[in-house]
């Protein structure tokens, strides 16, 4: 966006990513998960290299792992994780999304 003052100096407001909340990146099942969930990865990830991880809503890290570029479909493990809420997290560049997951 170009902003012009009044005294017909110009400037260029910052540029910056924005993620809608009804846009979904990714589609996390089964939720809860008790052995495995699945990761389906939307039009926006499917031709794009990321990490995907697994944080306790501590911070701390469970799983992570490099998506392959070409992936559509991913499987979290998480039989060897204590039963709890947590987030999964994928990070592509500059650009993060996020989502609850529920462990039993």
């Amino acid at each position: 966006l170009q902003v012009v003052d009044a005294d017909g100096s110009t400037q260029y407001s910052k540029i910056f990513t924005m993620h809608l909340p009804g846009v979904m990146a990714f589609t996390l099942t089964p939720n809860p998960a008790n052995t495995q969930a699945i990761i389906q990865f939307g039009s926006s990830l499917q031709n794009t290299p990321a990490t995907v991880q697994v944080v306790d809503v501590l911070g701390k890290l469970w799983w992570q792992q490099a998506k392959p570029t070409q992936a559509g479909v991913m499987v979290v493990p998480v039989s060897n994780i204590p039963s709890g809420k947590y987030i999964v997290r994928i990070t592509t560049g500059s650009e993060q999304w996020q989502q609850a997951l529920m462990v039993v």
